[in-house]
């Protein structure tokens, strides 16, 4: 007990934490910063003239990046601001304030601007034009702070965007989720295999102006894949999804390339689609083609779980070639490839199971393992 005593008392005073206080009560922010915070907020509940909303927007914006985000708390101005959104009136307001705060302050409001970007994204489609002009410097400004994690949630507003009916709110969905994928591109591609399925259907869409913004946010998507044998090939991909009729000529190409680069599921999700239509084409030239691209890819997949979202729709595509090519040597190629999905599927399995194991069960077979390969080593 001593020698820890006197270890203890050598310690150098910067390492010690004896004398901090970590008590909620010594965060909380100077009563004059939250008095400030609420006096603006009180003059952006009115009707004002957007000049002077503003104005009066930065002021507390500034006050916020002095004192820090937890101000926007404690002086109820983000409930506030809730409330300005809801009503008509104050709507623009609502947004000036939104776009002031992460152009002044910031990454740090990025979780008290992020809950209004679906509101953002209606007031797209307002009928006044004042109001989606605000929007259109708002909606980019939000995206412009948001840290990579906030991709997967930022995403799920975007998509529901996407869906909506008026057209305005789709085209600026879908520039928004482009915007998100230039931003944070490794992020972001980890994500491309919910996200291009939603952006390749509304490249179908009927309005021009959405089908021209699925199209650069399908772009931006694409790219965001690291993988350089497939990069090559994302013009023509992204053509063939617009094109039914260019499927088979992209097949082609891929068919001639040999993949050397380890495959991943960024990589899936952008030659998947195609080869899917693939499996659909009347030749069975193309349909031979897609199971040697299916069979190539899947063995330079390092991670088994890196195919499992693929696997509910390529596997049954591919066993269907090998039951319905009538050319014996193609449906031997479609069953090679679909031995070598199997495979991965077996793979992905184990690893669940293995996941899913009680701890107990683990540590015996750890002890196990260790009793047989090094039968001198004593486990407690």
């Amino acid at each position: 007990m001593a020698g820890k005593e006197e270890e203890k008392k050598g310690l150098q005073k910067s390492y010690s934490f004896d004398n901090v206080s970590f008590a909620a009560g010594d965060l909380t922010c100077d009563a004059k910063d939250v008095g400030e915070v609420q006096k603006h907020m009180a003059k952006l509940q009115g009707e004002l003239a957007n000049d002077m909303a503003k104005f009066t927007a930065d002021d507390l914006s500034h006050v916020v990046k002095k004192a820090g985000p937890r101000v926007m708390t404690e002086s109820g101005a983000t409930e506030a601001i809730g409330k300005l959104f809801a009503d008509p009136k104050t709507l623009e307001n609502a947004i000036i304030i939104t776009e002031s705060l992460t152009r002044v302050v910031g990454s740090a409001v990025e979780p008290i601007v992020v809950p209004f970007l679906p509101q953002i994204l209606q007031a797209f489609a307002h009928k006044k034009a004042e109001v989606r002009a605000l929007a259109e410097e708002a909606g980019p400004a939000i995206v412009s702070i948001l840290c990579a994690w906030a991709i997967r949630p930022v995403q799920q507003i975007l998509f529901d965007g996407i869906k909506e009916t008026k057209w305005q709110i789709k085209m600026w969905s879908l520039a928004l989720l482009g915007q998100l994928a230039e931003k944070h591109p490794f992020a972001f591609s980890k994500t491309l295999a919910v996200a291009i399925p939603v952006i390749a259907e509304a490249m179908w869409d009927t309005k021009a102006q959405v089908k021209s913004a699925a199209a650069k946010t399908m772009e931006f998507a694409c790219y965001s894949c690291e993988n350089r044998d497939i990069k090559i090939f994302i013009p023509d991909l992204i053509a063939a999804i617009k094109a039914p009729e260019d499927v088979p000529e992209t097949v082609h190409k891929l068919s001639s390339t040999v993949f050397v680069q380890s495959v991943d599921s960024p990589a899936l999700s952008i030659t998947v689609p195609i080869l899917l239509r693939g499996c659909q084409e009347k030749k069975t030239e193309i349909k031979r083609k897609v199971a040697v691209i299916v069979d190539n890819m899947s063995k330079l997949i390092d991670d088994s779980r890196e195919a499992k979202p693929f696997l509910p729709e390529l596997m049954p595509a591919i066993a269907r070639l090998a039951d319905e090519l009538s050319d014996p040597e193609a449906r031997g190629v479609a069953n090679k490839a679909l031995k070598t999905l199997k495979n991965l599927q077996v793979q992905i399995d184990e690893t669940e199971q293995a996941k899913a194991m009680p701890p107990a069960v683990c540590m015996a077979a750890i002890l196990e393992t260790i009793s047989a390969t090094a039968p001198n080593v004593k486990c407690a």
